[in-house]
């Protein structure tokens, strides 16, 4: 059993399946928001989103978004503006509903 299946298994089911369209407009918002800055120095990260297999790797991508925001509108900007990318995680991942509070 894996590290995400032991997750969800003491939350008592399995993870619930993302619809496609769904991992799609998270993708999408993600690339958006990377692609109003000059991606020449986040390419790796552009890709990473780009590329993302599954709604975790897309979930893990957020830190370096995240850095990517606030280096072109500062920190309090950034936070307001991956809130808003988090919030489309809910339902998804487990701990999404608690970090889109927090950020």
């Amino acid at each position: 059993m894996g590290f995400k299946e032991s997750i969800w298994g003491a939350l008592g089911g399995k993870p619930p399946a993302v619809p496609h369209g769904v991992f799609v407009e998270i993708r999408d918002a993600m690339l958006a928001e990377l692609g109003k800055y000059d991606t020449t120095p986040h390419q790796s990260l552009f890709m990473k989103i780009f590329y993302a297999a599954d709604i975790e790797s897309l979930w893990d991508q957020r830190v370096g978004l995240l850095k990517a925001m606030a280096e072109a509108h500062g920190e309090a900007e950034a936070l307001l503006r991956l809130r808003a990318i988090t919030a489309r995680f809910v339902g998804y991942i487990p701990d999404a509903r608690k970090a889109a509070v927090l950020h």
